[in-house]
């Protein structure tokens, strides 16, 4: 996925490392010879010099062998056979020249330096010359089983050109003389590639059944959509872009309309509440999805200024169907994609998300906030903004709004508490006790019988931190928060 991927690690190995021992041997253990025709599968089919635990495990399985050679394949026509190796080989030699003639305290001869771009130089020990062994690799490769009769993709396209969030989409590939066809899709960078089986049945918009033409539909996809195909026989498998999943194919759709992303909560006045990745507590936003389809935020702004509509570009990534996702609004935008250039008023304040022009997706304008407290929608993405105990990337529902929970005849005492808490409470009665941490994780739950308008409960076994206790009872539900410190 654009990522370090071990699999290709061992490129280096079979491309790069070729290193002396002693004067027969080359290159971890083997002749210069022995490192031309090294088998790339040398992990799988042989006995490794040293454990390869990860390399074993995934050449185990045949579809992953076929991937790695497609990927060697590439590296090979880009690199090697083009002679684009050497021809940059032969650059950095000529870039170096005129130091290493002037160097006194080389290990080498001037004429080795030049001579070793191409033939082997003999010291104590051999050293092949780089376009020696190469050419001679890629030419050992080029018979490699795996290395040729791979299908061939030769077209691949979309049903639709422009989309918008929620749309169904089918993708086709005209693919010759193969088994199998994986069509790989996200939403968004931040998401993992899935993989479903495209079909040459002629029910996927796919022509005639058995004509080579394969597709599948995606329903209810993404506002973005980034996908390739992988197509593999017996023999060999190929991708298509060749360099997937660095690269794929992508289809960007129109602007989301308002409220299909919405802004959930804020905080600006973050003292103790919860910190980011740098253990500082800076201002907070949370950002909701409320629609059955995955968001993309590629595109989309966030901002203070409703002069500048784009003043902070939100990266391409995915928010799920009613999940969230945080920013952190401190000025700091080099700390992560997720930190804004800029940071919530102290008081009070606008924010708005737009497409940066004047389509605004979401707006709110919020007061000035008490420390540790936050101004979000109840109900949850959905409801007006009202103030509320904190539930950083959480439902707003679990929490009652500050008004209609501390308005209630219903205190906590001491707090912060060591080991135990009372609840001084109106009336008796039996109450349902729910005590969660900060972010809406529920810690436990007891039902409580109230004599004495007074509760306790033994909280020893709870870590220091903020949490907040939720009282139930028929129709009425009471909320405050308290802190643990021992």
């Amino acid at each position: 996925n654009g990522q370090f991927n071990p699999i290709l690690w061992d490129l280096n190995m079979s491309f790069a490392s070729y290193r002396l021992a002693d004067a027969s041997i080359h290159y971890n253990g083997f002749t210069i010879q022995e490192a031309m025709e090294m088998d790339p599968l040398l992990h799988h089919n042989n006995i490794s010099v040293y454990p390869r635990p990860l390399m074993r495990n995934l050449f185990a399985n045949d579809r992953y062998r076929k991937q790695y050679l497609a990927h060697i394949r590439t590296i090979m026509a880009e690199n090697f056979n083009n002679g684009d190796y050497a021809s940059r080989a032969q650059a950095m030699q000529t870039l170096l020249d005129g130091d290493v003639a002037a160097d006194t305290n080389k290990f080498y001869s001037y004429n080795d330096f030049q001579n070793n771009l191409s033939t082997t130089v003999s010291d104590f020990v051999d050293y092949p010359g780089i376009t020696e062994l190469m050419d001679a690799r890629s030419t050992y490769l080029s018979s490699y089983p795996g290395m040729n009769y791979e299908p061939v993709i030769n077209t691949v396209n979309t049903s639709l050109t422009a989309i918008t969030l929620g749309d169904d989409m089918y993708i086709t590939a005209q693919v010759d003389s193969a088994d199998t066809v994986i069509l790989a899709y996200r939403y968004g960078t931040n998401a993992v590639f899935e993989k479903v089986y495209m079909l040459d049945d002629g029910t996927q918009n796919d022509g005639a059944a058995g004509d080579s033409l394969y597709g599948i539909m995606l329903t209810g996809i993404g506002n973005n959509v980034q996908y390739y195909i992988y197509a593999e026989n017996d023999s060999a498998g190929v991708f298509s872009p060749k360099r997937a999943a660095y690269e794929y194919y992508s289809i960007e759709g129109a602007s989301i309309t308002p409220n299909q992303l919405v802004i959930n909560e804020l905080m600006s006045e973050n003292e103790n509440t919860v910190m980011d990745e740098h253990e500082d507590y800076n201002d907070w936003i949370e950002i909701y999805n409320p629609t059955p389809y995955d968001i993309s935020t590629k595109g989309l702004y966030l901002t203070n200024e409703y002069w500048t509509l784009d003043k902070w570009a939100m990266p391409d990534k995915v928010v799920k169907s009613k999940e969230y996702m945080i920013i952190w609004a401190d000025e700091e935008p080099n700390e992560s994609l997720l930190h804004t250039n800029f940071k919530l008023e102290s008081g009070s304040g606008e924010l708005m998300l737009t497409d940066g022009t004047s389509n605004y997706i979401n707006w709110v304008d919020y007061p000035s906030m008490d420390a540790d407290i936050s101004f979000g929608r109840y109900p949850n993405g959905t409801g007006p903004f009202v103030d509320i105990l904190p539930t950083f990337n959480g439902n707003n529902d679990y929490v009652m709004s500050i008004e209609e929970g501390f308005n209630n005849s219903f205190e906590i005492y001491p707090n912060p508490a060591v080991d135990k808490i009372n609840i001084g409470l109106a009336e008796n009665g039996v109450y349902d006790i729910v005590i969660s941490d900060i972010n809406g994780k529920s810690l436990w739950s007891i039902d409580s019988q109230c004599i004495n308008k007074k509760l306790t409960l033994d909280v020893s076994e709870i870590a220091n931190g903020f949490y907040v206790i939720q009282l139930n009872q028929s129709n009425h539900v009471l909320t405050k928060k308290f802190v643990i410190n021992k």
